[in-house]
Formats: structure tokens, C-alpha cells, sequence
């Protein structure tokens, strides 16, 4: 799964990996989005995720440590928008998400962290992780339903 598909038009993003750049990110991947038929809710979902991914590769993989970069790749086919955020940082040690167990009505004890990855896993079709050669990969991949 944590591949490009063959075929695919892709582009290739360094950005440093800074909380201030994340904003950057989803507003790029919004404009892709808007070329294609999906809707405002997957694209919000998409942008959701993906600026979800940076984040968490900004403070969990390089700890908001300065002068790193990552790479964000989004791959866009008929079928599929592919999207890979690439750190060299400390990897995940699995692609499991918390269960949450919350009151949602009670505002004042919302958990404030650790729903990172179900958002992204609940707003993608396909979530991948992988780490090879030092280099951590999350792949994450929204089918194109036609319209």
C-alpha cells in the first residue's frame, strides 16, 4: 500500500519542518483538490489529515527541533489522491490509534492530545506506515469516486 500508483502526476515538497509551515501544506493541498470531483468534505477531510501527519512529524518525530525538513509528496491519479509526509525524525512504533472515551457534551474535559491519528485514519480510506532506510513514511490515500 505505501507506494505512488505508476501513472500517477506527482509533486515533490521540502518544507521546514516548522509549525508555522503546516498552514502551507493544506492550503497547497486544497488548491489539488479543488481539480478534481471530490467534495468539500473529503477535501476538508484530506487537508484535516494531512496537516494532522505534519504535526505530528513536526513534534513527535523531530520534537520541534529546529532545521529539519520534511518532505510531503501528493500523487494524483483518477482514482486516487496519494499523499506521503517523508521525516528522518524518531519513528512511530506502530500505526495504532487511541480509543477515545470521552463525554463529547462535556467541553471543559475534552482531551487537548492523542487524537492525531484517528482523525487521520477516520478522514482516509488507506493509512500506511512504514520506516525504511531511516526514513519515515506515512502514506495516506483518499479514493476519487466518479461523480
Amino acid at each position: 500500500m505505501g507506494k505512488i500508483e505508476e501513472g500517477s502526476k506527482e509533486i515533490r515538497v521540502q518544507i521546514p519542518a516548522r509549525l508555522d509551515h503546516v498552514i502551507l501544506v493544506g492550503l497547497a493541498l486544497r488548491g489539488i483538490c479543488s481539480a478534481t470531483t471530490l467534495s468539500d468534505i473529503e477535501t476538508y477531510e484530506i487537508e484535516a489529515a494531512v496537516t494532522e501527519a505534519v504535526n505530528n512529524a513536526v513534534k513527535h518525530a523531530y520534537q520541534c527541533i529546529p532545521d529539519r525538513e520534511l518532505e510531503i509528496r501528493v500523487a494524483l491519479s483518477r482514482e486516487a489522491i496519494t499523499i506521503q509526509v517523508r521525516d528522518r525524525g524518531k519513528s512511530m512504533k506502530k500505526l495504532k490509534a487511541f480509543e477515545l472515551d470521552f463525554d463529547v457534551h462535556d467541553r471543559l474535559n475534552l482531551p487537548e492530545g492523542g487524537m492525531g491519528l484517528t482523525i487521520i485514519q477516520s478522514s482516509m480510506d488507506e493509512v500506511d506506515y512504514e520506516t525504511l532506510e531511516g526514513v519515515n513514511v506515512l502514506t495516506m490515500k483518499k479514493l476519487i469516486r466518479a461523480q
